[in-house]
């Protein structure tokens, strides 16, 4: 009967630290483009040739939007971003990737400045980005705090008032 009963007790310990060990964290942090994860690291363009790296701005909020030239629900919401970003430039990151696989260069450089945006444009050229952040349309954006968590992904167009909101959010 007592070996019976320490048997159980560790059987239950072995069951119990195996669960802890399985379940805890390991320091390491999973990243996934969705809320509530890490945002995945990528490296891009702009369209002078500058290079950035997604890991190099942790510590500052960043702003993603996916977008193109073409895109009616794009360019409605360009005014409110082009706002935000004369705003908060200097405080969050903008990263404008326009997938040139979708546009023109033509096309993107005249809109840009038909609608005198003066952001950063980066240009996701095979669409590696684009496949990375499962960007089902445009405009997709995506606000991510300064520890790199993604805190909000919105697949549809915003209005002024959203944006305010989600720039505030994610300075925070």
């Amino acid at each position: 009967m007592k070996r019976t009963i320490i048997s159980i007790i560790v059987l239950l310990a072995l069951v119990g630290a195996t669960f802890y060990f399985n379940t805890s964290k390991t320091g390491s942090v999973e990243v996934k483009p969705i809320v509530g994860y890490q945002a995945p690291d990528f490296t891009i363009q702009d369209m002078e040739g500058n290079t950035l790296n997604l890991a190099d701005l942790k510590g500052r909020p960043i702003f993603i939007n996916f977008w193109a030239s073409w895109c009616p629900p794009c360019r409605a919401e360009m005014p409110h971003i082009q706002a935000a970003y004369e705003k908060y430039g200097n405080q969050i990151q903008f990263v404008m990737i326009n997938t040139i696989e979708a546009d023109t260069l033509e096309d993107l450089k005249a809109y840009i400045a038909e609608a005198k945006l003066t952001f950063p444009v980066y240009l996701d050229k095979k669409n590696l980005v684009n496949d990375l952040y499962q960007v089902p349309g445009w405009p997709t954006s995506l606000f991510i705090n300064k520890k790199g968590m993604i805190v909000e992904r919105l697949t549809r167009p915003m209005t002024a008032e959203m944006t305010e909101s989600l720039m505030q959010s994610i300075l925070k």
